[in-house]
């Protein structure tokens, strides 16, 4: 799955979003504060650390002193989940095994390499 696969899986609000600081930080975003408000500083306070320097000067410029509501973004998480799982047992990884480490069963995790 490319970056425009992965970037028309976002909601909207997500996707604007990774226009401005890019695909791989608006993912992070999305990995650390799902569900979440968030209060975009209009300084470095170094909540957003994990970003990168020129991803959080971005956030500040364009969206310091607001709120914004990060998804869950359900449907891109599932399908990098899939993506894995399908390029784990093309790599010899057991059933078994990928149902547990992703919380799925067994018939999910049929489902998914053969879907």
């Amino acid at each position: 799955m490319d970056k425009t696969e992965l970037q028309k899986l976002l909601p909207p609000k997500m996707w604007q979003l990774s226009m401005v600081i890019g695909l791989e930080d608006t993912l992070e975003l999305i990995n650390r504060y799902a569900n979440q408000r968030l209060y975009i500083p209009t300084k470095n306070t170094g909540k957003f650390a994990f970003l990168s320097e020129d991803a959080q000067a971005k956030l500040r410029i364009r969206y310091g002193g607001t709120l914004i509501d990060v998804p869950q973004c359900k449907t891109l998480k599932n399908a990098i989940r899939d993506k894995e799982i399908k390029e784990r047992r093309i790599n010899g990884a057991i059933v078994v095994r990928l149902s547990h480490e992703y919380g799925v069963t067994r018939q999910w995790i049929h489902k998914i390499i053969n879907g």
